[in-house]
């Protein structure tokens, strides 16, 4: 089976404050709301490191099975952080709800993702990113074999004195005879759905490659919003299935992880509004 995976991440224009709330907010000037149009740079192609413009799906596979792209008016910003948020991608045995749907395999196979973002650095920017099979929500992935990495370079960045928007279709796939770097999640974190639903998610993680001290206008995008949008709209487990809508990811949480330097490790929120999680389609 094959997917697109997609993720960015943005924050509110309000302090940030850690879930436990042991921990004091993220200063306002993380935040910023995003300006202007966010534009589909296309596909990279990351084995063949070339680009097929106006195309945000060539060469991938056909099913999506998360989408996290609710739309959403901010954007954040790093500081030399990594960023982990989470998701569900359903097996068979998982839930129907209002919001899930069961699956149909306990393992899928990732084939591209795409993230979004908003930068005042001018290209080539890269981005690093971590995909989780099973993940425990807000915990720490340092040390974590990941099920998936890669480093995404080359990509666009913005004019000066401006922030300019993107979302980038990354293809893991290979032209005859190269080696793909797509790579498996099992569904539900193992395979099958047990207990509850956060004893069921994947998780991903996100940072720049930029000097922490030129990452204040870099970050991605917040997406997510169960008020407007399900957790199955945008994929395939939709009981009409439409990939042009949006969706709020499958079981994602409005908490998130931040780790690394300099902020202080731990769970974080936008203080119920907006919610805290990040554009991700898989």
């Amino acid at each position: 089976m094959s997917h697109i995976a997609r993720l960015s991440l943005a924050l509110a224009s309000v302090a940030l404050f850690p879930c436990a709330r042991a921990q004091t907010g993220l200063p306002s000037n993380r935040v910023q709301p995003i300006a202007g149009t966010v534009r589909d740079a296309g596909t990279f192609h990351l084995v063949t490191n070339s680009w097929t413009r106006k195309a945000s799906s060539a060469s991938l596979g056909a099913d999506t099975i998360y989408d996290n792209t609710c739309t959403g008016s901010y954007n954040g910003t790093l500081s030399g952080d990594t960023y982990v948020d989470e998701g569900r991608i359903p097996s068979p045995s998982g839930p129907t709800n209002i919001n899930a749907r069961p699956g149909c395999a306990t393992s899928y196979r990732i084939d591209g993702f795409q993230i979004g973002y908003c930068t005042d650095q001018p290209a080539p920017l890269a981005f690093e990113l971590g995909f989780f099979e099973s993940y425990a929500a807000c915990a720490t992935v340092i040390g974590v074999t990941p099920s998936g990495s890669t480093l995404v370079d080359g990509l666009p960045g913005g004019a000066t004195g401006a922030v300019a928007c993107w979302t980038v279709t990354v293809d893991l796939g290979a032209p005859p005879g190269g080696t793909a770097l797509s790579f498996a999640m099992a569904a539900d974190g193992d395979g099958t759905y047990t207990g509850t639903t956060i004893s069921n998610l994947f998780g991903w993680s996100f940072r720049s490659t930029l000097p922490a001290s030129q990452q204040a206008g870099t970050g991605p995008m917040i997406r997510g919003n169960f008020l407007v949008c399900s957790g199955y709209d945008g994929t395939r487990w939709d009981p009409v299935v439409n990939y042009a809508e949006q969706g709020t990811g499958m079981s994602t949480l409005d908490q998130f992880r931040i780790e690394g330097v300099p902020t202080v490790a731990g769970c974080y929120y936008f203080g119920g509004n907006p919610f805290a999680s990040f554009h991700l389609e898989l």
